[in-house]
């Protein structure tokens, strides 16, 4: 087991670990300058992947008509070709650099090639094509920005699907879809994380996907509050909301012991709060007491926070 905050904290929770060496363990982990400089390499380089792969697809729209086709996708092949080179002969933080470019180098690909060759595809495709390619690269490497990078482009695959196949309606399978997606990785990450499988991204990664999950069933749940809509199956995304947001508050509060997760729930339910209670509001008095009722929920979650961090401390 690593000698990480959330390792000591289960440790604490279980019993194996009083709170003075839980305080002991908390101090001697606590990062020194040494490991802000290795933080701040690790994020710089990162940034620097993604700025030089985004400075080459500028550079093809700025010069695509002067470059020919053999130019556009080997320049772009090249940078492929040079990502996974990175990968396999480095290590560390410059090996998931890398993957990470390598994932993004795969979208431009795929859209230098639908540029060149006009295949008429549909453009959700092209992020279903490049989600299912990021996938693998991210279970080859195993690092946590490839992860993410399948997460993005995978709701971005079920976004322009909607968008393109159904351009009225079908909002439940649109916010079921998202939703889904964010669950299961999400689920997928903490059981990664908490089995310590081979594949077994950092803790932020699951947090992110909760995140996703619990912000895009509560937007669907309020854009359901303010417009009745055309589809009556629609009213069906107010009851996934609230059962999502139970399971995440159950498994944050009762089993992870994560005060990021119970945060993200009670910020949704805020949310979705505050919008049921402004919708047919509109005099001075309406808005006013609505301003109290987001003061007070606010509050609330506020205090139940302290509380739930005392209780998860001790």
């Amino acid at each position: 087991m690593k000698a990480t905050p959330e390792n000591a904290a289960l440790l604490h929770v279980r019993g194996l670990a009083d709170r003075d060496a839980y305080s002991r363990a908390l101090e001697i982990m606590r990062p020194t300058p040494a490991n802000w400089q290795s933080f701040l390499r690790r994020a710089l380089l990162l940034i620097a992947v993604v700025l030089f792969v985004a400075g080459v697809i500028f550079f093809f729209a700025f010069n695509w008509k002067d470059l020919p086709r053999l130019a556009r996708l080997g320049l772009v092949q090249a940078l492929f070709a040079m990502f996974i080179a990175g990968f396999f002969f480095s290590r560390g933080v410059v090996r998931g650099a890398a993957a990470t470019g390598a994932s993004l180098t795969v979208g431009a690909i795929f859209a230098v090639f639908g540029q060149i060759y006009q295949t008429g595809a549909d453009s959700y495709l092209l992020f279903e094509m490049w989600a299912i390619c990021a996938f693998f690269i991210a279970v080859f490497s195993r690092f946590s920005g490839s992860w993410l990078i399948w997460l993005i482009v995978t709701n971005l695959a079920v976004y322009f699907y909607f968008e393109q196949m159904f351009a009225f309606g079908h909002d439940l399978p649109r916010w079921l879809s998202h939703s889904a997606i964010c669950a299961i990785a999400w689920i997928w990450f903490e059981f990664q994380h908490m089995r310590k499988l081979e594949i077994s991204p950092h803790p932020w990664l699951a947090d992110t996907a909760m995140l996703g999950m619990i912000a895009i069933s509560s937007l669907g749940a309020t854009m359901r509050v303010f417009d009745s809509g055309t589809d009556p199956d629609a009213s069906h995304t107010i009851p996934v909301f609230l059962f999502l947001s139970a399971v995440a508050f159950t498994a944050s509060f009762f089993y992870l012991k994560r005060l990021f997760g119970i945060a993200v729930v009670l910020g949704g339910w805020i949310l979705f709060l505050t919008s049921a209670m402004a919708k047919n509001h509109n005099t001075s008095a309406d808005f006013l007491a609505l301003a109290f009722f987001l003061i007070v929920q606010t509050t609330l979650a506020i205090l139940f926070l302290r509380y739930a961090a005392r209780r998860l401390q001790s």
